[in-house]
Formats: C-alpha cells, structure tokens, sequence
C-alpha cells in the first residue's frame, strides 16, 4: 500500500462548511455537513483529537484563541461550549437575539464573539454571554467576519460584495 493515512479515523464524509484555527496551540477544528465537528491536532503529529456528532445542522464555528471555548452557529441561534480533552461541555445556548447564525470570529484577545446572520453582527462577552452591541447595515446575509488592530476594528462583508469596518 504505497499511501499511508495521516488520520486513522478518517475525515468528513459531507462537505467542510467551517473551519477555524486556535492561534495559541497547534488546533484546528472542522465542521462539515454531515454534522460533525472534528478537532485535529497539526504540529509535530497530525491527528485527530475527537470528533463530536450534532443532531440538528450547525452552519459555523469559532474557537476561542486560548482554546477554552468553541461557538457553533445553527439555523436557531449559537451554542457555547467549553473545550475539554476530548470532548465539548454545552455552557450555554442564546437563540432569541440571533437566527440563522451564519459567521462566527472570536476577537483576537478572546473578549468578544462577533456572530452574524442574514443583516445584522452582534457582538457577545464570551465569558457572561450577554450581548454588548448590535451593528446594523448590511443588505445581504453576512458572509464573512474579521477582528483587525487588536479588537478596535470589525470587518464584515455581505452576499451583496459589501465590505463594513466598524469602530468597535
């Protein structure tokens, strides 16, 4: 056998809808549409951390910069979880402010979580879950989402080709 697989319990079957990256520790974390998150390893072994199984269709994920916690979007709102060795922890769900979560950044400190969905980003404090702002302006869904000079910019792009900057 002339190939020899890097991850042994395989890879996504459907397509990888999000992807995001810890820029504290080798991790990264994929999620695809057959309803998997899984986390990998990529520094001196490539391998797969553990894998976790949604029942319902997450649409995007963040992971915190220190690796403490993960946020899923779903069609219905976000959930936050706490990152343990090789498993997630549901700490808390916020669907009544946000639907159809489609982009989720968390800011370079680890402070804040900018989710957007189909016109609007609000931005939480990921440690009480409690929105701090709501920023209003785009005319398509919100597609793309991008913390700049420390946390002190935003930038958001829409289905539209509309790029905001924001003052955060």
């Amino acid at each position: 056998d002339p190939f020899e697989p890097l991850f042994e319990r395989g890879v996504h079957t459907g397509t990888i809808k999000s992807l995001a990256v810890c820029p504290s520790k080798t991790i990264i974390t994929s999620l695809a549409a057959d309803k998997t998150l899984k986390f990998w390893e990529f520094g001196s072994e490539n391998r797969e951390i553990f894998s976790y199984y949604f029942h319902d269709h997450p649409q995007c994920v963040a992971l915190h910069p220190l690796s403490i916690q993960v946020a899923v979007g779903f069609t219905e709102g976000i959930r936050f979880y706490y990152f343990l060795e090789e498993d997630l922890r549901l700490v808390y769900t916020q669907s009544a402010n946000i639907r159809s979560c489609t982009c989720l950044q968390y800011s370079e400190g680890g402070n804040y979580l900018a989710a957007g969905n189909e016109t609007m980003v609000n931005i939480y404090d990921p440690y009480t879950f409690q929105i701090r702002t709501t920023l209003r302006g785009h005319q398509g869904n919100i597609r793309d989402i991008q913390w700049l000079m420390g946390d002190k910019l935003l930038m958001t792009v829409c289905t539209h080709g509309i790029v905001i900057v924001w003052d955060t």
